[in-house]
């Protein structure tokens, strides 16, 4: 029987939660996928396994091991070796009536014991991944191992995205490497396949830290080896076991990872070069955070300001409130206020007591990229802080780390993370956004809560508050005064770093406080959304593949989507017929008028959001 073709197979396949669900792409079409993936995987067979995968066993055989193993089964390149490691309480007999009694199995399964040794489970396979007990690969996996291995320059380590089923469900892009993220928290969890000789040569106990420290410290060993080869697959690969869906929520994970283990991660950062490791007591933080040794000796803050010398007071104070050793000078810049906001200025800082600080004056329309410009040029800090006048640092050792931080090789920005005294809404750094629709941006500020508290590379980040090297204008030039007068300047200038190889940063843990709007009025700026898109296509690659979390609802493959996508298409096989509101909406939704109004990037938002909250969609 070819392949998808058995009850089996075809079961298996619809019970997979997939992320392609999401997207809204029917069974037949994924059927038909798999199938030509399979048809290709002779022309990429060499005779060689493509990857072992470890799966362990964890408790006794039940259906989420049989789940395990089916996704294997289903893989559309059949080079696959599963190789069982028991727990040691798993009574093999039972184990080996589970088998054989499963309907799917891949053709080679290896059972091994909780103390066998690494070279025996990693196996004669290229590559090598981990699974945990009820996670699930994706059918696509091993053929596009065998596809990037067949490459020019073929990757050592493939990274992959994360899909978190069941109620609250997310989605988690990884990126390739980015080498920060990987210090501080266990962010590509057990989503990424590694060389077997790679592996091979790993010290710690990697059997042992794959079950029980989301393998953080194979991560961080892996990112210090010279000349590795890192690269990345958005789609979300691994389908992570239901039981597990609080992770995101929480730093439980970083820290469960963490336990008993800080002696090792010292000795790991220590190796990876100058840095210096505190470990966080409050459970509700990341279990440590890392800082470089070097520190900044010199700092300048700029602040643009025009009237509002409440405002600017305000975020002096909040300035001379830091614990910084550095010598900090305040550069503030003037656009046009009035004699009255001068004086006040003047008077309110002589009355703080504030030493190091003087006015410029730029006596021209707002712009805010000048502005900040004129503020560099004028100030003498190595670093230097770009502050809006209606921000207000709050977390006291802000200035210090952010400054070291930016110092750091290879940095373009250091953010922190930004709240609305309003809302309370945070954004710690910007994200590309992967679904941008219409003249929308194609960026925002944003970050998922379970990614906020960390050290992390982001995007780019605000320049709300944003620290960076002085050496960064010489490398890349100054804003952008002519294209991005206010607006989206930010925006550029991380497009235009990481072009040049530079990477952003937000200290998560770090907070300051600011209420967006509130220092500019607000403008039409299609033009720069523009702009950006044509300067700078490479945004869509970044949305696909930097480090984001999306939280999804999930339907079983084939039902209808409804007003979350503007389009459907009809699945082959027996599907439930869905609920009559579904139906409705299905057929409202796919109307002229409805389409028009779709195409609003603010009414599709507030309709999807809407939907979500009445929507009843049985799994």
């Amino acid at each position: 029987m070819k392949y998808l073709e058995s009850r089996a197979e075809r079961q298996a396949l619809l019970d997979l939660p997939l992320e392609a669900r999401v997207n809204g792409v029917a069974e037949d079409r994924i059927i038909a996928r798999l199938a030509g993936e399979r048809s290709q995987a002779a022309a990429l067979d060499d005779g060689q396994t493509v990857l072992t995968c470890i799966l362990f066993v964890e408790r006794t055989p039940d259906l989420a091991l049989s789940r395990s193993i089916q996704s294997l089964a289903l893989q559309s390149n059949p080079s696959l070796r599963c190789a069982l490691v028991l727990a040691p309480h798993i009574d093999l007999g039972f184990l080996d009536q589970f088998l054989a009694e499963l309907e799917l199995a891949p053709r080679l399964i290896d059972v091994l014991s909780a103390q066998t040794s690494l070279k025996d489970a990693l196996g004669p396979a290229r590559f090598v991944t981990f699974l945990r007990h009820g996670d699930r690969l994706h059918p696509s996996t091993v053929t596009w191992l065998a596809v990037a291995d067949a490459a020019a320059a073929p990757p050592d380590i493939l990274t992959w995205g994360v899909h978190q089923p069941g109620s609250g469900g997310w989605i988690q892009t990884n990126p390739a490497h980015h080498p920060i993220s990987l210090l501080h928290f266990p962010y590509l969890k057990n989503a990424f396949a590694v060389r077997t000789a790679l592996a091979a040569n790993y010290g710690g106990d990697l059997l042992s830290e794959a079950r029980s420290n989301e393998l953080h410290l194979f991560q961080l060993w892996l990112s210090a080896q010279p000349k590795t080869v890192w690269t990345a697959h958005p789609e979300a690969f691994l389908i992570r076991a239901d039981a597990r869906v609080p992770d995101t929520s929480t730093t439980a994970a970083a820290r469960n990872a963490c336990a008993g283990r800080l002696r090792a991660y010292g000795e790991a950062l220590a190796a990876l070069g100058d840095f210096v490791l505190t470990e966080n007591t409050d459970e509700n933080a990341p279990p440590y955070r890392i800082l470089p040794r070097r520190a900044a000796k010199s700092i300048s803050v700029i602040i643009p300001f025009r009237d509002h010398p409440d405002l600017t007071l305000r975020a002096i104070a909040s300035v001379l409130a830091q614990s910084a050793a550095s010598r900090i000078e305040v550069v503030l810049v003037n656009n046009q206020s009035s004699d009255e906001t001068l004086e006040a200025m003047k008077a309110g800082l002589e009355n703080a007591g504030v030493s190091r600080w003087r006015i410029v004056d730029y006596d021209l329309p707002f712009n805010h990229s000048a502005q900040c410009n004129l503020g560099v040029r004028e100030s003498t800090g190595e670093v230097v802080v770009l502050l809006n006048n209606d921000a207000v640092l709050v977390s006291p050792e802000a200035l210090e780390e952010m400054s070291a931080w930016a110092l750091h090789p290879g940095i373009g920005s250091v953010g922190l993370a930004l709240t609305d005294p309003g809302t309370r809404e945070i954004a710690a750094g910007m994200e590309a956004r992967r679904n941008a629709v219409a003249q929308d941006s194609m960026v925002e500020e944003y970050s998922h809560d379970a990614l906020t508290p960390f050290v992390r590379n982001v995007f780019g980040n605000s320049f709300a508050a944003a620290a960076m090297p002085r050496g960064i204008f010489d490398a890349v030039g100054m804003l952008d005064a002519a294209r991005f007068p206010n607006g989206f300047n930010d925006v550029e200038f991380a497009c235009r770093t990481r072009a040049h190889g530079y990477a952003h940063i937000v200290l998560g843990h770090l907070s300051a406080e600011h209420k967006r709007g509130t220092s500019r009025a607000r403008a039409d700026e299609t033009a720069q959304k523009l702009l950006l898109r044509m300067l700078y296509p490479e945004t869509a690659s970044a949305a696909l593949n930097d480090l984001q979390i999306h939280n999804v609802d999930v339907r079983p493959l084939g039902a209808p989507l409804a007003i979350a996508l503007k389009r459907t298409s009809t699945p082959a096989g027996p599907i439930p017929r869905a609920p009559l509101i579904i139906r409705v909406a299905s057929r409202v939704s796919a109307s002229p008028l409805a389409q028009r109004i779709l195409g609003n990037p603010h009414a599709f938002r507030l309709i999807r959001g809407a939907w979500r909250l009445v929507r009843r969609t049985p799994r």
